[in-house]
């Protein structure tokens, strides 16, 4: 089981996980750009993963897009523990309906 950011992890090291986690954004902004590319005709399908190689060591630190508030990381390592007890949900509990004695219905 891979391990999440803890809150006092992230209290300690706020600007390394913030930077981290910016990384990642990026990687999967490109990843899911790649995916979605359809080459076509133009010749032989590359890689994605070999295109992703050959793009992300151009990409320069400047160019990088801050996460939304609300984006949660793939990658378990860079999520934060709060992160993953939103993913599971509430419980859910089912209750039968208690009929009133007096109106048998």
């Amino acid at each position: 089981m891979s391990m999440t950011i803890s809150e006092s992890s992230y209290k300690d090291l706020k600007e390394y996980w913030d930077y981290q986690r910016k990384i990642e954004y990026n990687k999967e902004l490109l990843k899911n750009s790649l995916k979605q590319m359809d080459i076509g005709p133009l010749g032989p399908k590359m890689d994605i993963d070999d295109m992703f190689d050959s793009i992300w060591v151009k990409v320069d630190e400047d160019d990088y897009e801050n996460p939304p508030k609300n984006w949660i990381p793939k990658n378990n390592k860079l999520k934060f523990d709060w992160e993953t007890d939103n993913l599971k949900g509430r419980p859910v509990i089912l209750r039968a309906k208690k009929q009133n004695e007096d109106n048998n219905i």
